[in-house]
């Protein structure tokens, strides 16, 4: 055969789209084995090519940036996380041992599963955060007093804080948002 006839040969099936007009970049990489097998297994599981499982785990990992940040930045954050995992998945499979959560239903849907749910994490809050210490109500000491009631007014404005942040990244607070949004930025 002729270098024409294999370039030929090689060329067979749908041409090549330019780099404008490609909607996503190649990347090649080697993997190790295990890990190829972990991800032919995903891609099984959730219907998808393993070209798509790689691509939605690699979004889904910078997703979690802040999460794995604040969890690995110190031990308690850790505790926090890997026992919230726990928790979920423990409480999710009981649900399903007792017969009260089938296979196909969502724990998020199910009632009793969610109170389970409710009950241990209020049970991990209190104990790997817990709760701050109250002003002194009677300092011995005129400075004293002044720092206590910084520390009121610093313990005052965290909690409202905590409370609108959270209200507002699950959707129930959009005021601050739109405000956060208002010089034409996308993204809070």
């Amino acid at each position: 055969m002729s270098t024409i006839q294999d370039e030929q040969e090689r060329r067979m099936g749908r041409p090549a789209l330019s780099a404008d007009e490609r909607k996503s970049a190649t990347l090649r990489f080697r993997v190790r084995e295990s890990l190829k097998d972990q991800l032919e297994q995903a891609a099984v599981q959730s219907g998808l090519s393993m070209s798509e499982e790689f691509e939605r785990r690699i979004a889904d990992s910078f997703k979690f940036d802040l999460i794995l940040r604040v969890m690995l930045d110190s031990s308690r954050g850790q505790d926090l996380f890997v026992n919230l995992g726990t928790v979920l998945e423990t409480v999710r499979e009981y649900s399903k041992e007792t017969g009260t959560l089938s296979d196909k239903s969502v724990w998020a849907e199910h009632d009793p599963t969610r109170a389970g749910l409710r009950a241990a994490i209020a049970v991990l809050v209190e104990h790997l955060i817990p709760p701050a210490r109250e002003p002194n109500p009677a300092p011995a000491t005129a400075a004293e007093a002044r720092q206590e009631r910084l520390y009121a007014v610093e313990l005052e404005n965290m909690v409202e804080f905590g409370d609108e942040f959270a209200r507002m990244v699950i959707g129930q607070l959009s005021g601050p948002a739109e405000d956060l949004n208002t010089g034409g930025a996308s993204e809070h």
